[in-house]
């Protein structure tokens, strides 16, 4: 039984590594039983934030998922580089002991399957690493702990001796990440292989950002990156909150491309919630799979294809650039008014900005707000600022810290 309170039973003590009243406790060394014999099988790390939170995976649950260790340098061999982003450099590797097989209860101790292929995900900058730098595998941590979770299983942490950055250890995955899978074998993938695919991401992940999967929709329909073809630059955010979305240039099953733009809505509420969106997804994957199979037509504008060198798709802050487009789009929208002040010609015409001018019945210039078409699509949307709010964007000392989240609180 565990208490966070203190209790008028004596029974109840305080113990000194994870701050719990618990019943069951070791006198000696002031700590519970849980904590007692989780010490006998961790490898400390150097660092207390990591051996904290290693800690509270191991006695938290009795469960075996979620659990991570400590595993030196030395226990891995045939380090291969596999790719880099801003925030870190991806390798694979051969884990000498392997994976966690199973988790004793009653003995307190893991149990190891042997030599397996494993992914290190080294955290740039990362040698004095805070709590708050953890966030990433405390929502792993969390996600782990249900039944069910398709999303990948991170297995502990190391440290490279030579920069002294930390690493995530995590399953390898042969297909690697969503971009390889498509690009690699793009027109012999069928429609229901895309939609599995689709769903398990739509299931596995407590989706916020429904533009965003949108275009891992697109992605997965024409095996070619957003905006591939643009330079990604302070242009490209105005001509995107300007109502720009990819192009629908191939054919989808039944449903796909609509639920796609519902994605895409520059209304964050009148997006589709993560229930909808995983119901949707299921229903065109099982119309897909019981009607006629979706034939994926060849042609130019989808399948794999060289980038526009100016085109970036790594990690990057952009507060900056933001701030930068809203300061753009501001002068424009002013200097266009002036425009529709001086010449009432404009008053009929569809442009581009917030609002227009027309006349009511009394001949009175009277403002409307805008509607306009959204480039290489046929429906209107209403224009709408940035749904992201630039003024909450906080940025640390640390290099790796250009964009700050909440940090997620565990009783450590």
């Amino acid at each position: 039984m565990i208490q966070n309170t203190p209790k008028s039973n004596s029974k109840f003590k305080k113990c000194i590594k994870c701050s719990k009243y618990k019943k069951h406790f070791n006198e000696i060394h002031q700590t519970c039983w849980l904590c007692y014999e989780a010490n006998k099988i961790i490898i400390p790390s150097g660092n207390k934030v990591i051996d904290d939170f290693i800690r509270y995976t191991i006695t938290n649950s009795h469960k075996k998922n979620g659990k991570m260790v400590f595993v030196p340098y030395d226990k891995f061999k045939d380090v291969e580089f596999i790719a880099e982003g801003r925030f870190s450099k991806i390798n694979k590797t051969i884990c000498i002991d392997g994976l966690i097989y199973s988790w004793s209860v009653k003995r307190h101790k893991f149990s190891y399957q042997g030599a397996s292929l494993v992914a290190l995900k080294e955290l740039n900058n990362s040698k004095n690493i805070s709590s708050k730098d953890l966030n990433e595998l405390k929502i792993f941590y969390n996600i782990s702990l249900k039944e069910t979770s398709l999303v990948c299983n991170y297995l502990g942490i190391t440290q490279h001796p030579a920069t002294q950055n930390f690493m995530i250890i995590t399953k390898y995955y042969d297909l690697r990440d969503l971009t390889h899978y498509i690009t690699n074998d793009f027109f012999n993938i069928s429609w229901n292989k895309k939609l599995h695919s689709l769903w398990q991401i739509a299931y596995g992940i407590k989706i916020k950002n429904y533009t965003c999967f949108g275009m891992i929709m697109w992605e997965l329909m024409t095996g070619r990156k957003p905006f591939w073809d643009r330079s990604h630059d302070t242009e490209l955010i105005i001509k995107i909150c300007d109502g720009l979305r990819p192009p629908i240039v191939t054919n989808a099953p039944e449903g796909y491309i609509e639920l796609m733009k519902e994605c895409w809505h520059p209304d964050p509420n009148k997006r589709p919630i993560s229930t909808e969106l995983q119901r949707k997804v299921s229903d065109i994957s099982h119309k897909e799979h019981w009607d006629n199979a979706t034939k994926i037509i060849a042609s130019s504008d989808i399948g794999p294809i060289t980038n526009n060198p100016n085109a970036i798709y790594k990690s990057r802050p952009l507060s900056a650039m933001i701030r930068s487009a809203e300061s753009t789009r501001s002068l424009r929208s002013q200097s266009q008014n002036i425009l529709y002040r001086r010449d009432t010609s404009f008053v009929n015409k569809r442009k581009f900005n917030n609002n227009f001018i027309e006349n009511n019945e009394k001949d009175e210039p009277i403002k409307r707000i805008k509607f306009f078409e959204i480039e290489n699509d046929d429906y209107l949307t209403k224009e709408l600022e940035l749904d992201i709010d630039d003024n909450n964007i906080n940025f640390g000392k640390s290099g790796n810290n250009d964009y700050i989240t909440e940090e997620i609180n565990f009783d450590i």
